[in-house]
């Protein structure tokens, strides 16, 4: 049995969905946010110090809590990305989205036939070791179950964010605002370090 997204559907009933994000090896806090409630929890495993491994227990932690467990991955490879969804992820955000083609990477690397190319796991812990849905069910289910999430990091995404955000299979659009904002030559500067006027 594939478990329903709640983050996703929430997001597509039009409700707000509450979240907290850890960036270090803590289930614990997995655990709190889904005591206080929250719907999901973005797990970075790009700036953060966790890895995959790491990410399947805070995961573990998240499904214990019924809350959404999202992974911020440290890029865009069709590797990185089924590494931590057969771990259990069930939503991503990829950073450094360009472009429409590589949206559309994305989106195949994070879905099974029709819709992508993902590679097959009806064995693994996403569908019960193997005693849950039938193949057919199971690629279906995960299909829809699965939030992808684009990150938009440089002008040039920017140019591109409608193409970006039109692939099927691209839920949502998230701007990168400090690596923007560097890319665009404006890194930001906490008020404290700013020069006081004349």
């Amino acid at each position: 049995m594939v478990r329903t997204n709640r983050a996703k559907a929430k997001l597509l009933a039009g409700e707000i969905a509450v979240g907290g994000s850890v960036n270090f090896y803590a289930p614990i806090v997995v655990e709190m946010y889904g005591v206080l409630g929250f719907d999901w929890v973005w797990i970075d495993c790009e700036h953060g110090s966790s890895n995959d491994s790491e990410s399947e227990n805070m995961i573990r932690a998240a499904e214990l809590h019924d809350i959404t467990p999202v992974v911020r991955v440290p890029n865009a490879e069709p590797s990185t990305l089924l590494r931590f969804l057969d771990r259990g992820a069930q939503g991503l955000i990829v950073p450094h989205v360009d472009n429409r083609g590589q949206a559309e990477a994305v989106a195949r690397a994070t879905h099974y036939h029709p819709m992508g190319d993902r590679s097959s796991s009806t064995g693994g812990r996403t569908n019960r070791l193997g005693s849950g849905l039938p193949p057919a069910e199971y690629y279906d289910a995960a299909n829809r179950e699965t939030l992808v999430i684009c990150m938009v990091e440089t002008p040039e995404a920017v140019a591109n964010v409608r193409d970006i955000a039109s692939v099927d299979g691209v839920d949502a659009i998230l701007v990168g605002s400090s690596d923007l904002t560097q890319a665009m030559g404006m890194p930001p500067q906490p008020t404290w370090m700013r020069p006081s006027p004349a």
